[in-house]
This record gives C-alpha cells, sequence and structure tokens, in this order.
C-alpha cells in the first residue's frame, strides 16, 4: 500500500519530485470494497421516453475477468469500457491499480454506495419532453445528465441528501471523453476526471445557494453558469468543491497536476467573468472588485477569442491580490496536494473526512474548515521532533506560496480563508513567514524544489517516498 515513512534525515529533505512517484499496487481487498460501492447503469438510448431500465453491470463477474452484456459488446464506447475495467478488474484485465485506490480513498468519506450512470450518447441527445410545462431534455430528466455541445453528456456528479442511500450519482457520456481534445480518449486524462466527479459525490460541505441562487438561476460560477479550471469564480463554496476534486485528480495524476504548476509557472492567464449580475450579488462579483481596486487587465487577453475576449477579463495570475488567487480552483487544488506528497495521503484523507463531517449543512468557510484540520494532524506527525520544526505550519505555507506571497499582513493572508482561520493559527504562521519568504522565495519561473524549500524553512527535513 501506499506511503511509509522514510528513516530521518537530519540535514536533507527527500524531494518527491513530480511525475517520480512509483506506481501503486491495489489490493483484492480494494477491488471488493468498490465491488459493494460502485453501481454502474448502462443506459444504451437515453432519448427514449419513458425509459427503459438500464443494464446493471456484474462487479463480481468484472473482477473475476469475465464480461458480459451490451454494455461490452456495444461498439464505439470503448472508453467508458475501458474506464470500468480500470475500476473494477485486476491488472491483467485492465485494472489500474492507483485509480481502484484513490476511489475506494475517496469513498471511504461516506462509505456509501455511488451510482454511475454510463450513457451512450454517440447521437446528440436531442429529444425534449415537456416538464411542469417547461420544456426539458429526456436525458436530462431521466437520467440527470448535464448535456453540453453537440447535445451530448458533459461528465457531471451530485452527493446526494442524508437520507438516500446513495453517496450520490454521476452521469458520464461516451463522445465527449473520446472526442473533445480535453481528454482524446486518453485513459489517464479519463480517470483523472472519474475522480474528480466521484470526489463531488462525497462532498457533503454547503453551497451557499441561498446566496448564489435566484429564481432559479445559480450564479455561483457566475451568469454564464460555466466553470474554466484558469477562471476565478465568485462562490467560494464552489471553490471549494472544486479545489478538493481536483486535489483528488491530481494526486492519482502527476500529469494533471504537472499541467497546473505549469499554467502557475508561467504566470498565465486567470480569467474573471464581466457579465454584470443581479444586483443583490454585487459586493460578490470580482470584476467590480477589481476594477474598484484599480487592477487593470494584462495583454494576455490578446492571445483569446474575441468572444473569450467580451465576456471575460484576463490577468496573470501572481499579479492578483491572494485573496483573488484563492477564488481560482487549481490554485488551491495546488496547494493540496503539494501537502499531501509531504505528509502522505492519510493525513489529507482523515482531515477531509473531519471536514466534511463539520461542513455538512453548514455554511462556513470550507477551506478554512479543511485547512484547520490539516494542520492539527500535520502538528501530530514524526517530522523534527524537538527540533523547532513546524509541520503544523505547512498547509499555511503552501498557501501563501501558490498566492505568491502577495499578502501584506495577517489580515490580508486570511482572505484566503474568507477571514475564518482561528487568528491564532495565522499569527503563529506570521510570526515565521518572513523567514518562509526568504528563504523559499517563488523562484522565476517557479520549480518544483520552490515546495521543497517551503519545508526545510519551517524545519520538516523529512517528507514521504513511496516504494
Amino acid at each position: 500500500m501506499r506511503p511509509r515513512w522514510t528513516t530521518s534525515v537530519p540535514a536533507v529533505l527527500i524531494t518527491i519530485a513530480i511525475g517520480a512517484v512509483q506506481p501503486v499496487q491495489a489490493t483484492p481487498a480494494d477491488q471488493q470494497i468498490l465491488k459493494d460501492r460502485l453501481s454502474f447503469r448502462y443506459v444504451a438510448n437515453p432519448n427514449q421516453n419513458p425509459p427503459a431500465d438500464p443494464e446493471i453491470l456484474n462487479n463480481e463477474s468484472i473482477i473475476a475477468g469475465t464480461f458480459e452484456g451490451s454494455f461490452w459488446t456495444t461498439s464505439g464506447i470503448a472508453v467508458l469500457q475501458n474506464l470500468v475495467k480500470a475500476l473494477m478488474a485486476d491488472r491483467a484485465h485492465g485494472g489500474d491499480d492507483s485509480l481502484q485506490e484513490y476511489a475506494r480513498l475517496v469513498t471511504d468519506l461516506t462509505r456509501k454506495p455511488v451510482l454511475v450512470l454510463l450513457l451512450n450518447d454517440l447521437q446528440p441527445l436531442n429529444a425534449t419532453m415537456t416538464v411542469g410545462g417547461r420544456t426539458v431534455k429526456v436525458a436530462a430528466h431521466h437520467w440527470g445528465a448535464w448535456i453540453g455541445a453537440g447535445n451530448r453528456v458533459w461528465p457531471s456528479a451530485r452527493h446526494n441528501s442524508d437520507d438516500s442511500p446513495w453517496a450520490g450519482q454521476m452521469s458520464l457520456g461516451a463522445y465527449a471523453f473520446t472526442n473533445n481534445s480535453q481528454w482524446g480518449g486518453r485513459a489517464r486524462k479519463v480517470n483523472a476526471t472519474f475522480i474528480h466527479e466521484l470526489t463531488h459525490t462525497q462532498d457533503a460541505s454547503h453551497r451557499r445557494g441561498h446566496i448564489f441562487s435566484i429564481d432559479r438561476r445559480s450564479y455561483s460560477y457566475g451568469p454564464d453558469n460555466v466553470h474554466y479550471t484558469n477562471e476565478a469564480v465568485p462562490n467560494r463554496a464552489a471553490v471549494y468543491s472544486e479545489t478538493i476534486a481536483d486535489a483528488m485528480a491530481f494526486l492519482y495524476s502527476s500529469e494533471e497536476e504537472q499541467e497546473y504548476f505549469n499554467w502557475f509557472a508561467a504566470n498565465d492567464a486567470l480569467v474573471v467573468e464581466k457579465t454584470e449580475p443581479p444586483a443583490s450579488l454585487r459586493d460578490f462579483w470580482l470584476y467590480n472588485r477589481l476594477q474598484a481596486a484599480g487592477v487593470a487587465e494584462s495583454p494576455i487577453r490578446n492571445a483569446y477569442s474575441a468572444d473569450m475576449q467580451a465576456r471575460y477579463a484576463f490577468y496573470r495570475i501572481r499579479d492578483l491580490p491572494a485573496e483573488l488567487m484563492a477564488h481560482n480552483e487549481m490554485i488551491m487544488a495546488l496547494v493540496l496536494a503539494e501537502f499531501t506528497r509531504h505528509v502522505g495521503d492519510p493525513v489529507l484523507f482523515d482531515a477531509l473526512g473531519s471536514a466534511n463531517a463539520s461542513l455538512r449543512n453548514v455554511s462556513a468557510s470550507g477551506m478554512a474548515v479543511l485547512f484547520e484540520e490539516m494542520c492539527r494532524r500535520a502538528e501530530q506527525m514524526p517530522f523534527g521532533a524537538g527540533s523547532g520544526a513546524h509541520p503544523e505550519l505547512m498547509p499555511l505555507a503552501y498557501a501563501d506560496y501558490f498566492t505568491a506571497y502577495r499578502a501584506t499582513s495577517a489580515d490580508e493572508f486570511n482572505t484566503i480563508f474568507e477571514r475564518m482561520m482561528p487568528p491564532s493559527r495565522v499569527a503563529a504562521y506570521w510570526a515565521v513567514r518572513d523567514q518562509v519568504r526568504r528563504d523559499a522565495p517563488v523562484s522565476s519561473p517557479p520549480v518544483w524544489t520552490d515546495l521543497t524549500n517551503v519545508a526545510m524553512a519551517l524545519g520538516v527535513r523529512e517528507s514521504l517516498v513511496n516504494p
């Protein structure tokens, strides 16, 4: 299984280079657990109304290496077939050990089954029906699918209420996974997306719909209700939800994390929607706040289409205030992933489990709650015991690094956590912050060893390696 502690090394931190982590090996126990937690339902014709019963895949048979039923004989959906094999089969039959382990770790958060709907969307899902006087897509109404460009399924998931026997459900289609350039049929990309969506099914945090839902329309991601990975969005509860899902994908796939570290290192574009929101939300609107603060757009906007320039303002990532950077999911996911690579998966998952319980039906700051849980657990780690090391401050130090040390006061730094991080914790970090910034500056351009230097600056001279 995954991490183990290294022998103490007095003066040298054992660095975990991205991409160098050795693959883990799932155990038969992981497959047996997932057998009861992932229920796959194949929908051959999502346009059919009334709908036919979906085909329930036999997890026992898949584990045994037997693939029977129309799902396995249908052509054109190999990307979905390979995903199910990666999740349930042994290595000889297409199983992915790391994917299985992370699927098990993620579903440990609720220990309830997840409904996974596999929709054949090789034909456009353009059939409609009338519900309550409104015209809706048949596939959306019957199967909860998010219908995207070309009337094809866009991967999506939701967490169910406490009284449901299901933790949640997700809807996945074959067309986008196969043809969209974001995936292009690449198994590692598809699997990382599955882990991302699976995390959403476990996430019980409050979404602040009472603030960001107006007239049955959500503004969590802005008036267009779309979020790009390089976008700063107004609802910090939505940022938290996407952050933990992105972090799980990063931990599964170092290639995913490398892609976004490169984005951060290049000081690339971070976008903010410009469309004016309803009046009640104007105080939350990031573009209004940036204009009021006199923050100018970057010429990097000229690299994007006229349509994107009309809808979004463009800024260089590290030119923005720390608080605004923290409105982006990938910035905060990099923080979680790098902290975890130094202290191990169990620390993050234990902290996330406690945070998940604390945030259930409570409109608190998800970031503040999770980061405090991370700090508490890091405080108990055997890093430099008795040497004055401060592993408990690593989560805050990584948040400071990935917001480019832009905060100029402890109070401004706490805006990363909506000013809800315990003041004593922030004060403890701020007392050593100058040393961290001096010993671990953001290189030009940023490099992975910067993250080792951050830990070293806190006196943490051990890390984890995987066998």
